[in-house]
């Protein structure tokens, strides 16, 4: 066997603590000002307004990886553990043969 094996446990467990940053991120949502708040300047008010919107796009983009990190995590211990099933189904019938 490899030395290289995975722990499907651990990788559930990275998958569930990925997961959970994603979850979290919705805590750190920026909301564009209301259009009657009166930031003392239409330049500070417009940079508001930008730095928002990229805000919330780069925060829906880590949420994104994130979830997608998640998802590929979790396909991993899957796979991992249905191939560690079906190696152990082949030693098996190789040694009943034996």
């Amino acid at each position: 066997m490899s030395v290289f094996q995975m722990d499907t446990e651990q990788l559930r467990s990275a998958a569930d603590t990925v997961h959970q940053l994603s979850a979290n991120m919705s805590e750190f949502k920026l909301q564009k000002p209301s259009l009657f708040l009166d930031c003392g300047d239409d330049a500070v008010s417009s940079a508001l307004g930008y730095f928002t919107t990229m805000y919330r796009t780069h925060s829906d983009a880590a949420k994104h990886w994130l979830d997608k990190t998640s998802g590929a995590l979790r396909d991993t211990a899957q796979v991992t553990e249905d191939m560690d099933d079906e190696i152990a189904e082949t030693f098996k019938s190789i040694f009943s043969k034996l």
